[in-house]
């Protein structure tokens, strides 16, 4: 097997909000160099299993893999492996290392739209229904600039969506819903009642990210009937932080949900797996070291957080910090890091990247407007959760 292989663009298909088909969700054709946005075809448009993976953008990367050329737009996955940690590559590799790399959908990754109960300050309209709602009402607010009219986020609720389902539940071995909040539309759970109907949920793993806002018991009562799942549950800080992060939610709503989750877990036993989700971005960069000591004694038995790099938009990045809050937000995590019994060099990689990339103050200053502008609407200031950036904020 070559180091670039990837067995995704042979075995699965992942819908963007908008129906679009792309190499994966990790694919990063929001790259400055990427021009083939348009070339991704729609799920809508395409019915014959054959062809799902058939666009420019697939056959592109399909070639690079049988060439052992690392593609331009996988580089998420290069960064992380370079670093010295695992990559989504090399994890649905190992997942589905006994899969030969012929067109065959075992796997689905399925963004259902952009319904969400929530408007977390690095998400955007395509990803949240209210978000969407935002830049409607406040342009200034409209970092993207561009016109959601446009878009059909309820592309799943058609005849043809229904016929490309039944092409591929057959064979499919597992699915991850992604969103949107999964656990509050109804197409989830349409979906997990066609797998148990088809007598096939003891063959398929399904996985979800979840803001964890949201826990109907009918979950419950469908995952019992399933092989195995992974509930991803977010968090991006610990009581007011996550607050201001991942408005408007509220922390007790989501403790309260996370002990109901922990229940079902003693009952579902191994089938359900439970881990928690943290983004690192300037805006938990300076916290960081609380989530990783909250998870380490939390009762969830993956002990350390899995860390979602944001780069998007591109004023979150966290290399655009200031040198002194970069160098003090490392000094906070590496002391508790450095006391775990755990394996923390996919993190402590990501922070070496951190530290030695150059900051941009455009992108820096990018970073003040807009969060001014989006506190000024929620009536916040990020001053009251982030008091180290008090003497930068001009």
């Amino acid at each position: 097997m070559s180091d670039s292989f990837c067995i995704l663009p042979y075995n699965h298909v992942s819908i963007d909000p908008t129906g679009q088909i792309r190499p994966c969700c990790n694919y990063n054709y929001q790259h400055k160099d990427f021009s083939m946005g348009d070339k991704f075809p729609n799920i809508l448009d395409i019915q014959d299993p054959n062809n799902f993976m058939e666009g420019p953008v697939h056959t592109w990367l399909k070639k690079d893999i049988e060439s052992n050329k690392r593609h331009k737009f996988c580089n998420r996955c290069w960064m992380s492996e370079d670093g010295g940690s695992g990559s989504y590559r090399t994890t649905w590799n190992e997942i589905f290392k006994d899969s030969k790399p012929e067109i065959k959908i075992e796997f689905l990754e399925l963004t259902l739209g952009n319904k969400c109960n929530i408007k977390c300050r690095m998400c955007n309209p395509w990803s949240s229904s209210l978000w969407e709602e935002d830049i409607k009402k406040h342009p200034e607010l409209n970092y993207w600039k561009t016109d959601m009219s446009e878009h059909n986020f309820e592309y799943y609720d058609t005849p043809q969506f229904n016929i490309f389902l039944d092409n591929i539940l057959p064979t499919i071995k597992r699915i991850n819903f992604l969103g949107g909040e999964p656990l509050i539309i109804d197409k989830y759970y349409e979906i997990l009642e066609r797998i148990v109907k088809l007598d096939r949920a003891d063959q398929v793993s399904i996985q979800f990210n979840t803001n964890l806002l949201s826990l109907q018991n009918k979950n419950l009562v469908l995952w019992k009937k399933f092989k195995k799942i992974d509930a991803s549950l977010s968090c991006d800080g610990i009581n007011e932080l996550n607050e201001y992060i991942r408005y408007p939610g509220k922390w007790s709503v989501w403790i309260r949900n996370l002990k109901k989750i922990i229940e079902w877990k003693k009952e579902l036993g191994h089938k359900l797996y439970l881990s928690i989700h943290s983004t690192l971005s300037s805006l938990t960069y300076m916290q960081m070291d609380k989530v990783y000591k909250w998870v380490y004694e939390s009762d969830i038995e993956v002990k350390l957080p899995f860390v979602i790099y944001v780069n998007q938009p591109l004023y979150m990045d966290p290399i655009h910090l200031p040198d002194k809050i970069k160098q003090e937000g490392l000094k906070k995590q590496l002391a508790i890091l450095d006391n775990m019994s755990l394996d923390v060099s996919s993190i402590t990689s990501l922070l070496k990247y951190i530290i030695e990339q150059p900051r941009d103050q455009h992108q820096w200053d990018k970073f003040i407007l807009h969060t001014k502008n989006l506190d000024a609407v929620r009536n916040q200031s990020i001053l009251d959760y982030i008091p180290e950036f008090t003497e930068y904020w001009k």
